[in-house]
């Protein structure tokens, strides 16, 4: 990192070594264009109707707190989803998704070869024993032109308890 942080200062003052002075560079400056106005955001031309998630490029990416000096990632790969939208209704629209614990992949490649298999196990997600995750939206509240809080029920390891994304 300090030597990045280096680089970068190295960098900067060599280029504004380079540089003309002010009064060259004002000299040789061009007329300013004339500023066009910004285009407005793009209505929403997605269709309603059922869409399902394309399971081949998705995963579900979460983090866990290591000590508070780093953090773990994963996620999982196995996932399927649907969405029911209606952007002319949006407090209709919902969304259902299912995650197979058994499809929990990290990055680590430490002391413990198997690592993903024993999140799967019996000690963490129990796999075996509760072999979904599920989220199926209950409410879903506008907050913005292309956002949204989606309040539902998440059940994980057989327990079931309401969140908001």
């Amino acid at each position: 990192m300090k030597h990045a942080l280096w680089i970068t200062a190295l960098t900067t003052v060599s280029l504004a070594a380079c540089s003309p002075p002010a009064a060259e560079k004002a000299e040789k400056a061009q007329p300013a264009a004339v500023a066009t106005p910004a285009k407005p955001a793009p209505a929403n031309e997605a269709l309603p109707g059922a869409y399902k998630l394309d399971e081949n490029h998705a995963s579900v990416t979460f983090r866990v707190n290591h000590l508070g000096m780093s953090r773990y990632t994963a996620r999982f790969t196995d996932i399927a989803a649907d969405l029911q939208f209606d952007p002319a209704n949006p407090a209709a629209m919902s969304v259902s998704a299912t995650i197979d614990p058994r499809s929990i992949e990290t990055d680590f490649h430490g002391d413990k070869p198997d690592f993903d298999a024993e999140l799967a196990g019996p000690s963490w997600l129990d796999a075996a024993k509760f072999p979904k995750i599920t989220f199926k939206s209950t409410k879903v509240d506008v907050t913005g032109p292309a956002t949204a809080n989606v309040t539902g029920d998440l059940t994980l390891h057989g327990v079931t308890r309401p969140v908001t994304l």
